[in-house]
Formats: C-alpha cells, sequence, structure tokens
C-alpha cells in the first residue's frame, strides 16, 4: 500500500477512536458485580482500564472499555459505582448546576502507553474526568430519593425514566465470632435509630446488659441503606446513627463517629455519615471484637460485656467475605440467599437455594428492585443504544445464569411491590411482576 494513503488511513482511524461518544454509567454498587460480569463477557477484549486486581475482577469500583459497538454505536463506556442515591443524583442533577462524578476519562486512558487493559488502575486526577452521568442502576426507585423535586441541596432534580430489570437481595451481617445467627425487625429498627442498644436484646442474655450490639453501615449516597432503613421500617429519610469501626489484627479496636460531610451542597452529618463501598462495610464483620475496644463499657458487677457490630450488605458484597468469618444473620428468623449450607456461593453462583426460594415465595423480606434509570430530556441515539443493551441483557437472564447470579431474575418472582420496603403482595395479574 501507498505509504501516504496507509498513513491517511491510520489518521483516520485514530481519529474516529478519539472521537467516539463517552457513555458514563453509574449508580448501584449491591449490582455491580452483574453488571461488570456481563461488560466482561461482552466486551472484554476492549476493556481498557480497571480499578479491580484482574481483568476480571466483578468487583471493581470503575472501568472502562474503548471502542465498543452497541446496538450500532461506537463508544467508549465509563462506568463507576458510586451508589444508587449518587447515581440518581449525578444523572438527574439539573444541567445549571450539575452533580458531577469522577469516571475514567477516555482521552487520558488511551494516551496511557504499555499493555492494557491497565488493572489496579487507580481513579485518580491522572485518569479522570468529573462530570454528569448518563444511565444509572439503582436499587431503589425515585420516588424514596433525597434527589427528587426540590433537593435537600437547592437543586431541583428531573424526574427519571426507570425500568426494574431484576431483584437484588440483601442480608443483614454481624462480626466474626459474635455468637447470634438472627435480628429481629424491631431489634433493626431500634439499633438503626440509636446506633447502640444493650447487647442482650440482641442476644436475649441478661447477662449481656452491659454490653452493646453497635450499629455501622453506608453513607447516605447507597441504596443498600435506603432498602435496610425502609425493610427495617426505620424510614429512609430518619435520622440514624452509624459508628466507624477501627481494625486492625484482625480485630476490632475502636468504634467512632464518621465525620460530618458537604459533598456537592449537600451537607452529610457525622452521625448519619457511613461507608461508600459495600464491600469495605462487609470487609469490616471478617474481625472479631477485641476484649478491649475503645469506647466500648466495661464490666460491671461480673456481668459479661459482649459487644457485637451489627450491620448489612449486598449478597455479592456478604459471600465475597464469608471465608473471612462474616456472620450472616437471619431476619425474623428467616435466611435470605447466604448463610445455609446449600445457599448461594461464589464457587456455584447458579445454584438455586432455599435462600432464593424464601425470596420469590415472599417469606424474606430484604430485597429491593434493580432499577435502571436516565433523563430522557437528555438520551443521545448512542446513549439510547446502550440503555437499550442494558435492559434486555438483564430483563432476559436466567437466574441460573452465572452473570446475574446472586440476583434474582424477574421472570421467578411469585410476589411483588410496590414502593422500597412495601408491603409483599400476589396477584393474578403478571404485569405487577415486570
Amino acid at each position: 500500500m501507498n505509504k501516504n494513503i496507509l498513513m491517511g488511513a491510520l489518521a483516520a482511524l485514530s481519529i474516529a477512536s478519539a472521537s467516539a461518544e463517552t457513555i458514563y454509567l453509574t449508580g448501584a454498587t449491591a449490582f455491580r458485580s452483574a453488571v461488570n460480569k456481563s461488560l466482561f463477557d461482552d466486551y472484554g477484549a476492549n476493556l481498557a482500564a480497571t480499578t479491580g486486581s484482574s481483568s476480571t475482577d466483578d468487583t471493581a469500583s470503575a472501568l472502562i472499555f474503548t471502542n465498543i459497538t452497541v446496538n450500532g454505536s461506537t463508544i467508549d463506556l465509563s462506568v463507576s459505582w458510586s451508589g444508587s442515591e449518587a447515581g440518581i443524583r449525578t444523572v438527574a442533577s439539573p444541567a445549571s448546576n450539575t452533580v458531577n462524578a469522577d469516571f475514567y476519562d477516555a482521552t487520558k486512558v488511551k494516551a496511557l502507553t504499555g499493555s492494557f487493559p491497565k488493572t489496579g488502575l487507580a481513579l485518580a486526577t491522572a485518569n479522570k474526568i468529573n462530570t454528569r452521568g448518563d444511565i444509572a442502576f439503582s436499587d431503589t426507585w425515585q420516588a424514596v430519593s433525597n434527589f427528587q423535586g426540590k433537593g435537600k441541596d437547592g437543586r431541583t432534580y428531573a424526574t427519571l425514566s426507570e425500568v426494574k430489570v431484576g431483584v437484588v437481595p440483601f442480608t443483614f451481617v454481624a462480626n466474626k465470632g459474635c455468637g447470634i445467627d438472627n435480628i429481629s425487625l424491631s431489634t433493626a429498627c431500634q439499633l438503626a435509630k440509636a446506633g447502640r442498644i444493650p447487647a442482650s436484646i440482641v442476644t436475649g442474655n441478661t447477662n449481656d446488659l452491659t454490653g452493646g450490639a453497635w450499629f455501622t453501615g453506608r453513607d447516605p449516597f447507597s441504596g443498600t441503606r435506603v432498602t435496610a432503613l425502609t425493610v427495617a421500617k426505620v424510614g429512609y429519610n430518619t435520622a440514624i446513627k452509624n459508628y466507624k469501626p477501627t481494625a486492625s489484627g484482625g480485630l476490632i479496636t475502636a468504634l467512632g463517629d464518621y465525620t460530618s460531610n458537604n459533598v456537592s451542597g449537600l451537607s452529610v452529618t457525622a452521625a448519619g455519615n457511613g461507608e461508600s463501598s459495600g464491600g469495605t462495610l462487609a470487609g469490616y464483620m471478617t474481625n472479631s471484637m477485641s476484649a478491649s475496644v475503645s469506647g466500648i463499657p466495661v464490666t460491671v458487677n461480673g456481668r459479661g460485656n459482649t459487644n457485637i457490630l451489627i450491620s448489612y450488605a449486598g449478597v455479592a458484597d456478604a459471600v465475597a467475605k464469608y471465608s473471612g468469618g462474616i456472620v450472616p444473620l437471619k431476619f425474623e428468623g428467616v435466611h435470605g440467599r447466604f448463610g445455609l449450607t446449600n445457599e448461594y456461593s461464589a464457587a456455584n453462583p447458579g445454584q438455586l437455594d432455599s435462600g432464593y426460594t424464601n425470596i420469590i415465595s415472599g417469606k424474606y423480606p430484604f430485597w429491593s428492585y434493580e432499577h435502571i434509570l436516565w433523563d430522557s430530556a437528555r438520551m443521545s441515539a448512542a446513549a439510547s443504544n446502550t440503555l437499550t443493551y442494558l435492559t434486555n441483557t438483564f430483563a432476559s437472564y436466567a437466574t441460573t445464569n452465572p452473570l446475574l447470579a446472586p440476583n434474582i431474575a424477574l421472570g421467578d418472582m411469585k410476589v411483588y411491590r410496590q414502593s422500597d420496603g412495601g408491603d409483599i403482595k400476589y396477584s393474578t395479574n403478571a404485569a405487577l411482576y415486570r
């Protein structure tokens, strides 16, 4: 081939590559495993960078695929999992006062040298762009979000379009060696509001009066938090108290306050703040409670000093920490998809277990619908094509498909609910299950 023709062709290819539209996908950390695995499966050859430790690490918090063709549109797809509420907030934020999120910058990533994909690549300033999201996954309806209508930060948020694409199971959890296996509805409600209650309420042992059951959880940008609070009948907008654990050498050595914060004009109190990652939160539960935890009361009059740390997690995050000793808790005496000998596991993700049956039959209520949300007023053709791909992908999965597990296909459900944490119902109207 003529050298000039070859150079011209390469230049044209470079321009086409550089000008591909970037679609920014964000939202629910509880569903990130399913989305990441599906993207790896379909577009793994085009993975350019990930915060994960490998090119198949489905727990990665951010990743970017470059020059992929989705329903006829060639795009760069930049993904950043920051929580359901955070996802809704950026996608619904007004153009005149946007709420931006950190994503991998396609131009900067493509300019990096060396072999690809870049695994373990931090979402650092050198590699990121701070911009508004286009499409969000959420464990909750926008109707229970703090980011609808006139928000607490003064912004007026768009009403997003949304579609359900699956069911996400959750679980209450406790720290390694805690000695309990169940939490009641009333206990979960008391604990979330107060942050600490006598351990005897959880254990049923009067010798534990001087000990405490302590509560920790996610930050206000998490859909897992909204689901936990609504299922426990606390209310998604009710003031709660989270304690921040400090862990060292396999022991929780201190329980203190989170820091207050201001995120893009939204004030977050110290009591109401929490972890931004479900994996981090589950990781705390692989630690035992030290006998000398800072801030925990000492034994009084020879009574026991049992102390327990309790929280919640998406099943995918909890299962990842099972070998480390995290303790699954039944809710009102019933297990979800985590904690029984025949339960869903990372080694057997397609397994249909008794927890699955408990969810689809309405016996276990700690679950939510997974939604995809977008602002119809600002969707480009490429973004619409990406949305169609994502919607069709998860809506068509069977439960036994390892790429969906531990989540549940809509078509498997025998019950439904019409609000987050709402009453579980049965109907002969099949449309209510979709």
